[in-house]
């Protein structure tokens, strides 16, 4: 697929940043992921000293682990490292400075500096793609991946969800053209995606057929020795862990969900309607939330007409795949989280759509967006001030409160600084188009 940049790209990169990355959210969801990259750090895989700070947590013969994929804690022990080297004894299981409930600089440091980099390679790649397919739609869709979906509250946080479906869609990106390297790498990629989060082998699976469908098996071939490496390390890991390459974390959950997480495929089952209506259509649901999503899935088959038949495939596939997995677990929106952030996984390959879906559908698509960034914003908002209320957030009972405290409590700057930052955005986004749209009747002969 064609990556072109855009006018004001870097305008609209850096607002986007800006507005999503300003939020400073209360430790919870990091615990788990940071004391993996300190134990890593220091030649271990045992948490066993911050196993009463998180939920997040694996017991198998007498110690703790991480119960996530190791990959972001690999990438997260290079901010941790160097933050322990300039501030010695800063990451310690107990350090006030570093896990304040109120949230601190080191710690939104570290997330900024993994989940926050991928975040925004992720902008950069859709905004670019819409722009390769359809002209002058890529600062709109930027704008509607990095502000108005589940990726803008979870930008962030240290969930492995996004980084994953973007390193995904890199792969995808790759496999396009035939040749040796890019194959390659775009097995890598697909292998790194599992590595951060285990639910990204669905996109790996899906890039396998997209190799065999496009190049034929000898690509596929190709595809699967780029991922080999990633899959050896996983096994390494597991070994070191769990004593055995074939056993996953997941097996070993020790926490309030343990019980729910060991029926069925390590807590998915079938597909159930009431938690499919929730995903889409209840409190924290898509289409409440992000309503420019379901703009994105016409805009996949705009992107087919358009002559990318395969890739409009693939990532509907893969969007399907990740609503039947989410629809299917024990908890839709897992856990604590601005939405479902399962689902969240598949998004960057979804945005494939948001490009055609402007240049069909302007004025919907940018209405929808208006309201899917403002929505947004305030459901990031309300899940970093709410979580130290132990309010279920966001919701329509508690959204309007928490915002309120948001607003007037003591972080009141940061909160209009980042609705300011996110308005901007909108702003900066309408006066390309408008600008270009004129630019464009400018240029048209005299008929």
């Amino acid at each position: 697929m064609p990556l072109r940049s855009y006018r004001g790209e870097w305008l609209v990169v850096a607002l986007i940043a800006l507005a999503a990355l300003a939020v400073v959210n209360p430790p919870a969801a990091a615990v788990s992921r940071v004391a993996l990259a300190d134990a890593l750090l220091e030649g271990r895989v045992t948490i066993d000293e911050y196993a009463g700070q998180t939920i997040d947590r694996a017991r198998y013969e007498g110690h703790y682990y991480s119960d996530k994929a190791p990959g972001l804690s690999a990438i997260a022990a290079i901010p941790v490292g160097v933050l322990d080297v300039a501030d010695p004894g800063l990451v310690e299981p107990r350090n006030e400075r570093l896990w304040d409930p109120e949230g601190s600089f080191a710690l939104w440091a570290i997330r900024a500096l993994v989940g926050g980099l991928f975040f925004l390679l992720g902008v950069v790649l859709v905004g670019r793609i819409a722009e390769g397919v359809a002209p002058r739609t890529g600062a709109a869709a930027a704008l509607a991946y990095g502000l108005g979906t589940l990726a803008h509250p979870l930008a962030p946080a240290l969930f492995g969800h996004i980084p994953a479906g973007t390193v995904g869609l890199a792969a995808l990106l790759l496999a396009g053209r035939n040749t040796q390297l890019r194959l390659l790498t775009a097995g890598g990629c697909a292998g790194a995606s599992v590595l951060i989060e285990y639910q990204a082998a669905l996109i790996a699976l899906a890039l396998l057929i997209y190799a065999l469908w496009r190049h034929g098996p000898r690509a596929a071939a190709v595809v699967a020795a780029g991922g080999l490496p990633a899959l050896i390390l996983l096994g390494l890991y597991n070994v070191a862990a769990f004593g055995s390459p074939f056993r996953l974390s997941y097996e070993y959950v020790d926490n309030i969900y343990a019980e729910r997480q060991s029926q069925g495929f390590f807590g998915i089952g079938l597909p159930d309607p009431d938690a499919l209506w929730m995903i889409l259509v209840g409190e924290r649901g898509l289409l409440l939330l992000s309503p420019v999503l379901a703009l994105a899935a016409g805009g996949l088959w705009l992107l087919a007409r358009r002559g990318f038949r395969r890739e409009a495939a693939i990532s509907a596939g893969v969007t399907v795949a990740f609503l039947v997995v989410n629809s299917g677990y024990f908890l839709p929106y897992g856990g604590v989280s601005p939405g479902p952030r399962i689902f969240a996984t598949c998004i960057p390959l979804l945005a494939l759509g948001f490009g055609p879906a402007f240049a069909r559908w302007p004025r919907t698509s940018y209405a929808a967006t208006a309201i899917s960034v403002l929505a947004m914003t305030s459901a990031s908002l309300s899940w970093a001030f709410a979580m130290e209320e132990g309010l279920l957030i966001p919701s329509r009972e508690t959204l309007s409160k928490t915002i309120w405290m948001a607003l007037a409590g003591d972080r009141i700057d940061g909160a209009v600084l980042t609705c300011a930052l996110a308005l901007a955005a909108l702003f900066v986004v309408a006066y390309l188009q408008l600008s270009s749209r004129a630019s464009g009747t400018q240029r048209k002969p005299a008929s």
